[in-house]
């Protein structure tokens, strides 16, 4: 995560295991932007970027009752970041499209003890570690980098699930779901 950036064009360069490459986005003033990229030894290209309304960004913190974080999720065409710590109790994303920013790369630092219900429609969740159970009657549902310890089931059409570690049983009923690097997930039985 970059912020804040000036606004005007940036490169950016990938570093670690996959040296070298760059890329360069466009920042526009008071933006929040998602990019994913695709990168090889030398080389990194944008694969897909997606803008957000910045207007709508909201803050919650683990000191917030549950009721107060559901409110916050409730309302349509959210981007809620969820500062480090244990969030105790069941959430619940009535609002569609509501994404959710877990701090830390993985979600190490964001841990919900207690379900997650997400019941609007093209919401994601990225970098949290859900300790119960996970529910996504919703359509268009995503789930990425993160972990759940409790049984994950996906019943509405077109969801993804992306790169997470997936310990308790799942059931996937919806059509057109994509599930891609998910560890512990049948017919694996370890979850790191």
């Amino acid at each position: 995560v970059l912020g804040p950036v000036t606004a005007g064009a940036r490169t950016i360069t990938v570093s670690g295991a996959i040296a070298g490459g760059t890329f360069t986005v466009m920042a526009a003033d008071k933006a929040l932007r998602e990019v994913a990229i695709a990168a090889d030894a030398g080389r990194a290209d944008v694969m897909v970027t997606v803008d957000y309304k910045a207007d709508q960004a909201f803050e919650v913190s683990p000191a917030m009752t549950t009721a107060q974080v559901n409110e916050v999720l409730a309302v349509s065409d959210r981007v809620v970041f969820f500062r480090g710590g244990n969030y105790v109790g069941d959430l619940t994303f009535g609002g569609s499209r509501v994404t959710l920013f877990g701090e830390g790369a993985l979600g190490g630092q964001v841990v919900i003890d207690g379900d997650l219900h997400v019941t609007g429609s093209d919401s994601r969740i990225r970098g949290t570690h859900i300790t119960g159970a996970v529910t996504m009657p919703g359509s268009g549902v995503g789930l990425a980098f993160s972990r759940v310890d409790g049984a994950l089931t996906s019943e509405g059409s077109d969801g993804m699930l992306l790169a997470n570690a997936l310990c308790g049983a799942e059931t996937i009923s919806g059509s057109g779901t994509i599930a891609i690097g998910n560890t512990g997930a049948a017919p694996s039985t370890t979850c790191p």
